[in-house]
């Protein structure tokens, strides 16, 4: 009985010793994974090591237009698109899709670029997520201007012309993935003066704030195709809307001490309402908004227009505490609404971990809505 309780124990500690062989080997082979221990301790791996003097500040003089607003902005060290979008199947069943591009600039070497590419797809019940990572002049990832496609790996954002709009996401993992055609149903929004927000606190070098940022934004974007699902013999026909937008910066990501809580609302009536709340350590949240009406009239909101307050905590993912219900009101606009997760375990622990989903809407106009919260 003894020996067959030692022969146990030595067993053990050599399947330990072997893992730790293994992970040690696998390590040092891949010291040039952005998340290799060994690359972060030797290149110092963060998204915002690169110097602050190498970067210009935010300035009131941003011209955005477009096709240039369409480009890598190479000169800041973070910029990223996103698509949240609200969608249903012909028998009325809901999900929500949130894909994500950023760039971040990590250091000043052989390839100073990182490119990252995050997708989710939820309902009540189910959350997949999934993720691409890329060094610039590895070939995995890119920019083409005409046509426009925005790519890494062999997920595509493609336009038909020069505009990403109408164009089409195709995202295929192992087990899952998603084939759509987007179409602008509403005119490109520039929030803020021209295009720039104000964020964070104003420093000597940031006189603006240091999480300022510029940016450009659809709306309104029609949304139709097929998403195929683990488990599901045949892809699922979906159609819906989704809110499209781009924004670029520096200090925006990366920074423990801050976060954003981002909810986007689509009224029936056509009216779009995007809203951000901004925390920072010892600060008061700083709010802001654009309301867009079915005119393609566009309102900026303040801090005096917006009520957002947290109603609601609970645990998303291992240990994160969320706000997954909040009381939005426009008492000006007559606008009163309460958004609550659908999936409260929407929780993506990827390389920039957030929480992504769809809301329910409830109050004084009958609407859809996305929420995205990271920070927590």
């Amino acid at each position: 009985m003894v020996s067959r309780r030692v022969s146990i124990i030595a067993i053990v500690i050599l399947l330990v010793l072997m893992s730790g062989i293994a992970y040690h080997l696998f390590m040092s082979h891949n010291e040039t994974h952005p998340l290799s221990p060994s690359h972060n301790q030797h290149r110092g791996y963060s998204f915002t090591t690169s110097s602050d003097q190498d970067y210009p500040p935010i300035s009131k003089r941003q011209d955005v237009t477009l096709p240039d607003g369409l480009r890598f902005h190479n000169n800041y060290q973070h910029e990223w698109w996103t698509l949240a979008a609200n969608v249903t199947t012909e028998a009325g069943h809901r999900y929500g899709i949130h894909w994500q591009y950023i760039r971040l600039a990590h250091d000043t070497g052989e390839h100073p670029q990182l490119y990252l590419a995050q997708v989710t797809v939820s309902d009540r019940y189910h959350h997949w997520y999934a993720q691409r990572i890329a060094r610039s002049g590895s070939g995995q990832a890119g920019l083409q201007v005409s046509p426009f496609d925005l790519w890494i790996d062999a997920w595509h954002f493609s336009g038909d012309n020069a505009s990403p709009l109408p164009g089409q996401l195709e995202v295929m993992t192992n087990q899952w993935g998603m084939q759509l055609s987007l179409t602008s149903m509403s005119d490109v929004v520039l929030p803020g003066h021209q295009g720039l927000e104000t964020w964070g606190k104003e420093t000597p070098k940031q006189p603006l704030g240091e999480s300022s940022l510029v940016g450009w934004q659809i709306p309104k974007v029609a949304i139709e195709g097929r998403i195929i699902l683990p488990n599901q013999a045949e892809a699922i026909p979906v159609s819906g809307q989704a809110w499209l937008g781009k924004r670029w910066g520096n200090h925006l990501l990366g920074q423990p001490q801050t976060g954003r809580d981002w909810i986007v609302i689509h009224l029936v009536s056509g009216t779009t309402l995007s809203i951000t709340r901004f925390r920072e350590f010892d600060q008061a949240p700083q709010v802001k908004g654009v309301l867009t009406f079915n005119s393609g009239e566009s309102v900026n909101l303040t801090a005096q227009d917006i009520q957002m307050t947290p109603t609601l905590m609970g645990v998303s993912g291992q240990s994160h505490h969320i706000p997954y219900q909040w009381h939005v009101v426009l008492p000006n606009y007559d606008m009163d609404f309460t958004v609550t997760a659908v999936n409260r375990n929407d929780w993506s622990p990827l390389l920039l971990p957030n929480w992504a989903g769809p809301i329910n809407v409830s109050g004084s106009h009958a609407a859809t809505g996305f929420m995205q919260l990271t920070g927590y």
